[in-house]
């Protein structure tokens, strides 16, 4: 119905102006489909931005009444709720934002503030219900008469899903949808309900004809029922909110240098290889000075007419600088690209080491595409920093004082006005051309990196700008970018042509200052004749050595400039840094959370962000069974990233057997942790490949194993190629279920003490749900389970569950 591929066979037939029309063209029609994929995605951008996505001229106002209806105003406005605990009024808050000329109540300016929160790529910053609900907020914001809506509350909680399938049904008055659902609560009150079996449809009607017709929708309905178990406890009392304070190990400071001082650093060990290459560079121009300088002393000489015993060490001369030349040359190319590509493997190395220990908490602030930016764009310009910036300044002032040496044994005035032609076109001009060149270089590499930025996040949200009909927006932006890098581009071209010119200019200065000088000396006898064209091209030769140097200039800027953006980004804090001693992982892997609260970072100085987690305090020994239930936003996948050490607690305390969880290393705690998150990232590689991440050496019966255990392998065997079919990037070739199936398999396949499965379910069907819960109750014999859920059905098993609410424990219960 979208347009993303057409029908194999038959036709779409509506009165709306659907994707793909009579004539085979592409694009929805204006306003006529809004659509909530299962993924949807959510840019790096303001939570306003992204809403306003469906309606570029949305007023506030109106995107609120959008997120009231998905029921995102709630959480939304918490990031601006810091504002009414200020100790200011409503006048100084209007003073500390006056720069952004708002004259606006302080509710407005709250819900303003709240509004421009940046949530980072794909909505990183937010729960699965959060973007879910923004997403859902942006569908409804289209209003348009057809709403397609693929697992709408596949993150939500049950009671936020009742209220969303009211708000559903107010405003699907007038206008059709189209629900793809597993919960089967999304869908019993539709008009007509479809059962589809392997791509064919199976049955179909009202869900009170389906219940009496089909035994498959019955089960389903049946799986499907919530007990009314054990959410009956009062509870919990709650401290005061905490005062929260850095812990210790995030506070050690790095050193910060000059970039270039820090781009020399990664030539040790590559000393006398530059140092050859110096010396083989040297000998190349130095044979240039030799092939020339013989040449025309032959010429000269040969015009007197003198025996041949006189010429033949010149011709011997000429033969041997040729081919030293030619081999120098070769070998000096050699040596020098190798030093070159050895540096940037080692730095492309040292860059994804730096970072990596920055991930997920600090690269929350970065794209993607700026990120690959840096690693390829930013370290491949560092290229021309250490092809050109190293050995031929050191190989010109090696060759300067040659040819000023030899210019010297027959006069020290040729060799002065040598020198000085060279020290104009070898310091003067480099600096002439540096200076031209900084500003554009330093623009050039950041609109290189804009660019980058928006290409990649148009394509990787291409979907939903075409679903939304964004996409001339976004290919504006691109088309804007890039006239502004060819402009750039231009303007480097004509720096380089000015550069070209002056050099030429100077050499052909020099020469001929050289020939001016020569010509006096031979009038006045001070100076044999024969060695007057010889002189001159020797001068002309020397040139050769500084030729490089303004070139190197030109790009110096634009080196500098990446470097800076590199040692900006590995010289972020970690968020979590190992102790200096860690201890060793014991045997003994009971779980204890004490008091523990977390408040993200601020993500800019116009918003406060909420508190997250406030006095969390459970166990969990070692093989028992926890569940953590609670609403969208609750701080559910907030205390899996805690203990998973992706962040550190801000106070309180996290034991793994016993001892403070920041004593460990964060490897050797990740170790025992088997993950299946709300988003696992699927590699563009074959089913066994991605499996083989959790255990490299895994057995291939220990893979079939898994593979069942996660209702997987059905699935597989309908591919001709098995294990070895490609899923695609982000496994996109693979359904909503199918890949959560995967990653459930992987997680397995790792064999860690302690299973953290964050919404296992979610885009599951009852009966696939059902038959998984039971085998992973059956199979994580000897390891400890964290389960995150909203699905309140088959809990009896659990040993103990947990309901948070506003990052609060509301209700602890035991078995």
């Amino acid at each position: 119905l979208l347009g993303f591929m057409p029908p194999t066979r038959g036709r779409v037939i509506s009165p709306l102006p659907l994707p793909l029309g009579e004539e085979g063209g592409w694009g929805v029609g204006e306003g006529s489909i809004a659509w909530l994929p299962q993924h949807p995605y959510l840019f790096h951008d303001t939570i306003a931005a992204n809403i306003r996505l469906a309606r570029p001229n949305a007023s506030l106002d109106e995107i609120i009444a959008a997120a009231e209806a998905a029921h995102a105003h709630e959480f939304i406005k918490k990031f601006g709720h810091g504002f009414s605990q200020m100790n200011t009024d409503e006048h100084s808050i209007k003073e500390i934002y006056e720069n952004l000329n708002l004259s606006m109540s302080k509710k407005a300016l709250e819900d303003f503030l709240s509004y421009e929160t940046l949530i980072g790529e794909r909505g990183t910053r937010l729960s699965g219900g959060q973007a879910q609900r923004i997403a859902l907020a942006r569908a409804f914001l289209m209003d348009a008469p057809l709403i397609i809506l693929d697992e709408p509350t596949a993150h939500l909680d049950p009671q936020l899903e009742s209220q969303l399938q009211q708000s559903t049904a107010e405003l699907l008055a007038g206008r059709s949808a189209l629900i793809i659902a597993h919960r089967l609560h999304t869908i019993t009150q539709a008009d007509k309900i479809i059962l589809l079996d392997q791509g064919r449809v199976v049955a179909q009607g009202t869900h009170a004809e389906l219940l009496e017709q089909n035994p498959v929708y019955a089960e389903m309905v049946n799986e499907f029922q919530v007990p009314g178990s054990r959410l009956q406890s009062p509870p919990l009392p709650q401290p005061n909110l905490p005062t929260f304070q850095l812990s210790p190990f995030n506070l050690q400071p790095l050193s910060r240098t000059f970039p270039v001082q820090r781009l020399f650093q990664f030539l040790r060990g590559s000393v006398t290889q530059i140092a050859i290459s110096v010396l083989l560079g040297f000998g190349t121009i130095s044979s240039s000075i030799g092939l020339l300088g013989a040449s025309a002393y032959i010429v000269s000489a040969a015009a007197l007419q003198p025996s041949m015993a006189v010429l033949q060490v010149p011709i011997v001369g000429v033969r041997f600088f040729g081919i030293a030349r030619g081999l120098f040359r070769y070998l000096e190319r050699l040596v020098s690209h190798r030093v070159t590509f050895d540096v940037l493997a080692r730095l492309r190395v040292w860059f994804y080491q730096r970072i990596e220990p920055l991930a997920p908490a600090r690269l929350q602030t970065y794209q993607s595409g700026d990120l690959l930016s840096r690693i390829i764009g930013d370290i491949g310009s560092l290229e021309n920093f250490y092809s050109r910036a190293l050995a031929p300044p050191l190989v010109a002032l090696c060759v300067a004082l040659l040819g000023g040496g030899l210019l010297a044994r027959y006069d020290w005035r040729l060799a002065l006005v040598l020198w000085i032609f060279l020290t104009l076109a070898g310091i003067l001009l480099p600096v002439l051309i540096h200076g031209l060149a900084r500003g554009v270089g330093r623009d050039q590499v950041a609109v290189r990196a804009a660019l980058k930025v928006a290409l990649v996040d148009g394509l990787q949200g291409l979907p939903d700008l075409l679903a939304f009909r964004r996409v001339s927006d976004q290919l504006r932006l691109v088309n804007a970018l890039g006239r502004k890098l060819v402009q750039f581009e231009k303007r480097t071209a004509w720096i380089a042509g000015l550069r070209a010119a002056l050099m030429n200019l100077l050499t052909n200065l020099g020469m001929a200052a050289v020939l001016v000088g020569g010509i006096q000396l031979v009038t006045r006898g001070q100076l044999d004749g024969v060695y007057l064209a010889a002189l001159t091209l020797i001068a002309l030769a020397t040139f050769e050595a500084v030729m490089p140097l303004p070139e190197a200039a030109q790009y110096l800027a634009e080196s500098l400039t990446a470097a800076s953006r590199l040692f900006e980004l590995v010289d972020t804090q970690p968020e979590v840094r190992d102790p200096l001693v860690p201890l060793r992982i014991p045997k003994n892997v009971d779980l204890e959370v004490r008091r523990v609260s977390f408040q993200y970072p601020q993500p800019s100085t116009l918003n406060l962000q909420p508190l997250t987690l406030n006095q969390i305090s459970f166990s969990l020994h070692q093989d028992h069974s926890l569940a953590i239930l609670g609403p969208s936003g609750a701080g559910k996948s907030t205390l899996l990233n805690l203990l998973l050490r992706f962040w550190d607690v801000h106070q309180g305390q996290i034991l793994l057997g016993g001892h403070d969880l920041r004593e460990y290393r964060q490897e050797d705690v990740r170790a025992l942790f088997g993950v299946v998150s709300q988003e696992t990232h699927l590699f563009n590689a074959s089913l066994r490949e991605n499996l083989l991440i959790a255990k490299p050496d895994a057995r291939d019966d220990e893979i079939a194993c898994v593979v069942r255990q996660a209702q997987l392998d059905a699935f597989i065997e309908t591919f001709p190629q098995g294990y070895k079919t490609q899923i695609g990037e982000q496994g996109l070739k693979l359904s909503g279920g199918e890949r959560q199936r995967l990653a459930l398999a992987r997680a397995l396949l790792k064999g860690a003490p302690i299973l953290l499965l964050d919404e296992p379910t979610a885009h599951l069907d009852p009966l696939t749900g059902r038959a998984f819960m039971q085998t992973l109750q059956e199979s994580r014999v000897g390891c400890s389970l964290i389960l995150i859920t909203h699905d309140l059905s088959d809990l009896d098993w659990i040993d103990e569950i947990i309901y948070l609410r506003d990052g609060k424990i509301d209700t602890l219960l035991g078995a």
